[in-house]
């Protein structure tokens, strides 16, 4: 498995440190980032750092880093859930609204920021407006460097009247990097340009947080919406960390179909359609197979990334759900190239597989001409049903039985995921 090392975040010593709060988006001359306030899980000292607001999808407060790489270990959380009966009828508050007994800034300044408050049967729930922008809206790096400019979602994809349409075909443009594209993508994609709600809610967090020190949007409306995250609570309220699976979304079609310049059918010639590049073997069981595994360091953002040769990571972390299945293809450029010979190399394909790993540096900054350095992005979308993990709440129940045992430190695993009451 990959690895993704934060070079701003290992600057900070060796002291594992927790990410406590996002505090808004600053624009400077090189792009936009991401004000996190960091702090030590052993000494508790704040640290602030401004990361690329391209790396905002995998940003989630509670996350633990060690010298610059995320722990599957979050420093706190118990899973919560609740249903939330209309997403747009909710209370805008600021961090200074928060309990102290429920998070604690330490005395310090936390009033600026906007939190969303429900009331639900389950109590009330407050989310860091950010965090529901990131799991609504930011899958990749691409989008959130897109949510913060006027028009640049249209610059994605050949613009479509949002509305619904029985059969929809997305065109998506060159300047979408091709390693974003899957079933799920072009789902959630779908729904933020083309449902009406969703796409004046994509355009809220512009019009809304432009200019201001925090994060502002104005939710859709997702009727009946049940929510899972971590988060940590005090008596009837929640205060979610990092939202993991909502339920709501209405497809904005029945079927979908998707393009993009880089997918390309060739069609050969008949006489050659047997052969393929790669097929022949050396017959050699002898021969050792290397699979290269990357790991990526991404620097500061402030020399920006390169328009093309982008990368990617998984680091999976929302399912993409909606009201109902609908038929979802990939529909392909077709080429018609003449015939002529395979070229082929012998390969090896029984030899014994050999793990080397390289490091890559790249980037989540704004892409630029000049930038040197590759650009990184993330899939975040699961591409399986949250039912797989088993039953959340069952799991909620067990930890909430640890808790009481042992309330200094619950360690619990599912899904790769552990967490920690507060």
């Amino acid at each position: 498995m990959s690895r993704l090392l934060i070079r701003q975040l290992a600057n900070l010593g060796t002291e594992h440190v927790e990410m406590y709060w996002l505090a808004g988006l600053v624009e400077k001359e090189s792009g936009w980032f991401v004000r996190a306030a960091m702090r030590g899980v052993e000494s508790g000292r704040y640290s602030k750092v401004e990361l690329p607001i391209g790396l905002l999808p995998i940003l989630s407060l509670g996350h633990v880093f060690a010298r610059g790489e995320r722990q599957s270990l979050p420093a706190r959380g118990l899973i919560g859930q609740a249903t939330i009966s209309d997403t747009s009828e909710c209370e805008e508050i600021t961090s200074a609204d928060i309990p102290a007994g429920l998070y604690s800034f330490d005395r310090r300044g936390s009033g600026i920021q906007r939190l969303l408050r429900y009331r639900t049967a389950q109590g009330d729930v407050l989310i860091p407006t950010i965090e529901l922008v990131r799991f609504l809206f930011l899958h990749n790096s691409t989008l959130a460097n897109a949510i913060v400019r006027p028009g640049a979602l249209n610059l994605l994809f050949h613009p479509e009247a949002p509305g619904y349409q029985r059969v929809l075909t997305l065109r998506f443009t060159s300047k979408l990097p091709k390693r974003c594209l899957s079933h799920q993508f072009a789902q959630e994609f779908a729904w933020i340009a083309l449902d009406p709600g969703a796409r004046r809610a994509w355009d809220s967090v512009c019009l809304q947080s432009l200019g201001k020190e925090y994060v502002s949007f104005i939710p859709s409306q997702l009727r009946n919406s049940v929510w899972k995250f971590r988060g940590v609570q005090q008596g009837n309220q929640w205060l979610v960390l990092e939202l993991l699976h909502l339920t709501g979304k209405h497809h904005p079609c029945d079927e979908l179909y998707y393009g993009h310049p880089s997918t390309k059918e060739v069609i050969r010639s008949k006489e050659n359609a047997e052969r393929k590049p790669g097929a022949d073997t050396n017959g050699d069981d002898d021969v050792s197979r290397e699979h290269f595994v990357y790991d990526y360091e991404l620097d500061d953002g402030q020399d920006g990334a390169k328009t093309h040769g982008e990368k990617s990571t998984d680091i999976y972390s929302k399912q993409s759900e909606f009201d109902r299945s609908i038929t979802v293809e990939k529909v392909p450029i077709k080429l018609d190239r003449p015939g002529g010979n395979w070229t082929t190399e012998p390969v090896s394909t029984t030899g014994p597989m050999v793990e080397a790993r390289k490091t890559i540096k790249v980037s989540s900054g704004d892409q630029r001409l000049s930038a040197t350095l590759p650009p990184l992005e993330f899939k975040l979308l699961k591409p399986a049903s949250w039912d797989c993990a088993g039953d959340l709440s069952a799991l909620a129940g067990t930890v909430q039985k640890m808790a009481q045992r042992k309330p200094h430190y619950v360690q619990c695993r599912t899904m790769s995921r552990c967490f920690a009451p507060a």
